[in-house]
């Protein structure tokens, strides 16, 4: 299995940075400690952030121990970004390189789809230096574009950038690295160009690199919140980018996806709650907390699910699981596949013919002759969960 280190770009200088990594940054770190111990999440600070209000992920920030910028760039050539963003990654590089086998560099305003990224790492048989935002074969005409080239400007001449391999460039909103690639930008740390931006710097170094259809998506504020979470809810995308979110924007978003996750401070532990978009029946509700409440019954064999609970099929799409013996998260049950929830809990095995419902106490199954038929296929044959 990958070891996988995922290297997000920190600031406090905003409130939105602050908020994002006390909500989604800290709960996805505590995650990852607890359930996923093959992938580690590290905040990077530069030298002189005050992080004293981040002691509970303390183990995951790393600080840039560089505090003279002017040793890798000109004061005149200085941003909020240049050199900051390039130092502390290629620091986190330096420290991690051994100890991983692929990096994900991204940012404080992106969402990661942790299953949905592990499972496309694990699955490829090589990862390089690639994203989905790709400048292919344009990062000298980019520099051209923007006027960074000419008397004055940091590269006074395309001609300084003949020794470097690389004309393409991932954006730094989020690139993936193997560790080899890790090594070699530490190796070669002398030719690295910190006065540039830093996701332009890095496609420098490397002369190939690959394009990811999908791994990224880009999601904006200019729709309104419900839209952006039911974009959220179903995208199939590793990595979410929340392009230039306001405050109040990512508070109402992440209350409401919390509230998702949560399922309400009065909602029972391992009840089970039908989408409320859908408007099912509220009986459907009943049904479903008495199944997983250790009485399965309730139903007799052979008993079509549907028909008692009284809904159309084609309505029967999204169920969201809450409570803490069932934590999948996003799973889809396409044709023909078999899934088992074996946290002490219910296991739904769906077929082609049929969903059947297992209880499961301590890996022994205690009840397998519950068969609900004719759950009906919707959206290209599959029949999607919510499941938190």
């Amino acid at each position: 299995m990958k070891k996988i280190a995922i290297l997000v770009i920190a600031a406090t200088n905003q409130p939105l940075y602050v908020h994002y990594i006390h909500t989604q940054w800290t709960q996805l770190i505590q995650h990852t400690r607890k359930h996923t111990p093959h992938i580690d999440v590290f905040l990077l600070f530069e030298h002189d952030t005050d992080i004293s209000e981040f002691q509970k992920i303390r183990d995951n920030i790393i600080q840039d121990p560089l505090a003279d910028y002017s040793l890798l760039c000109p004061p005149v050539f200085q941003t909020i970004n240049i050199p900051g963003i390039l130092s502390k990654t290629v620091y986190a590089f330096d420290l991690l390189k051994d100890q991983y086998d692929v990096f994900f560099r991204t940012n404080l305003s992106s969402l990661i789809r942790l299953p949905s990224l592990d499972k496309f790492i694990q699955e490829k048989q090589r990862i390089c230096y690639s994203g989905s935002w790709v400048w292919d074969d344009a990062l000298r005409s980019d520099l051209v574009y923007y006027d960074k080239i000419g008397p004055g400007k940091c590269i006074k001449s395309l001609d300084e950038l003949e020794r470097y391999a690389g004309n393409s460039f991932c954006s730094g909103a989020g690139y993936l690295l193997s560790a080899e690639e890790a090594s070699s930008l530490i190796e070669r740390k002398r030719e690295i160009r910190f006065d540039i931006i830093d996701d332009v710097s890095v496609g420098l170094m490397f002369s190939s690199h690959e394009i990811l259809p999908g791994f990224s998506l880009d999601v904006s504020p200019d729709q309104p919140l419900d839209k952006a979470l039911d974009i959220i809810r179903t995208t199939d995308a590793c990595h979410i980018r929340l392009t230039h979110w306001p405050l109040e924007y990512a508070k109402g978003f992440w209350q409401e996806l919390h509230r998702d996750q949560r399922g309400g401070e009065k909602r029972m532990a391992n009840e089970i709650v039908i989408d409320p978009r859908l408007r099912l029946a509220s009986k459907v509700k009943q049904v479903f907390k008495f199944a997983n409440r250790q009485s399965l019954k309730f139903f007799s064999r052979g008993t079509r699910l549907l028909e008692k609970i009284g809904v159309a099929k084609s309505k029967l799409i999204n169920l969201e699981l809450q409570g803490p013996e069932n934590l999948i998260l996003n799973l889809k049950f396409k044709k023909n596949a078999s899934i088992s929830l074996i946290r002490q809990a219910v296991a739904l095995n769906c077929g082609v013919d049929e969903t059947r419902i297992t209880m499961i106490q301590d890996g022994k199954i205690l009840d397998d002759n519950i068969t609900f038929q004719e759950i009906s296929y919707v959206d290209d044959n599959k029949l999607e969960f919510l499941i938190v």
